[in-house]
């Protein structure tokens, strides 16, 4: 998720939730599964209860390794205009940052007692583990003030060899393609916490489907 990060001797350290007056009340994200790739489309509502401020906000990138893929091709916008944006490594001494390595950074600025609207989109390959993994980062939205208000997860299948064989989380189904959770007042506990979908190749599948 997008954080609010201050910089320190060149790095990004995650600013703590009591420092912050902008809520997260709201967030959508989008994962579209393809055949060697999987894309992802994020729209996060943030609430200003303070006064108008200007913040660092950064998207966090994993370190590349085991279960995890690479992100390319990323993009962001602030109210729905594009917004370029920079590479800052993330302080690797600080408890929490055990598998994070950068953040995509730019500023934004939050009016007070308005809505401000921010939008990412990548692309990622998949991890492995016993098989494909998408995963998204979601802890990173514990930096901002009280919890998530709302996130819904929407997952559509559009590879040709692959499907969604496990979600570590509950979800319906919506049509022959895709799927569908909602969470409400999400805190979490940790900063690395992730929603992920285990995908296997239908060739490798024997059951009846």
């Amino acid at each position: 998720n997008d954080a609010n990060y201050h910089m320190s001797g060149g790095q990004l350290i995650p600013v703590e939730e009591t420092n912050v007056e902008v809520s997260m009340i709201e967030e959508e994200i989008n994962i579209v599964l393809h055949d060697g790739y999987f894309e992802v489309t994020v729209d996060f509502y943030f609430y200003n209860y303070g006064d108008d401020v200007n913040l660092e906000v950064g998207f966090p990138l994993f370190c590349y390794g085991y279960g995890k893929g690479k992100i390319y091709d990323f993009k962001c916008w602030t109210n729905d205009v594009e917004t370029s944006y920079a590479d800052y490594p993330l302080e690797r001494n600080w408890q929490n940052n055990t598998q994070l390595e950068k953040a995509y950074l730019r500023s934004i600025y939050f009016t007070s007692k308005e809505i401000t609207k921010t939008r990412v989109q990548y692309k990622s390959t998949y991890g492995y583990s016993y098989s494909k993994i998408a995963s998204y980062l979601y802890g990173t939205g514990s930096c901002w003030k009280n919890s998530i208000g709302k996130i819904t997860v929407r997952v559509q299948n559009d590879s040709l060899i692959n499907y969604p064989e496990y979600f570590n989380y509950s979800t319906t189904k919506v049509n022959d393609n895709t799927w569908e959770s909602e969470f409400y007042d999400v805190e979490p506990e940790e900063y690395n916490k992730e929603f992920y979908i285990y995908v296997n190749n239908i060739f490798h599948d024997n059951g009846p489907r």
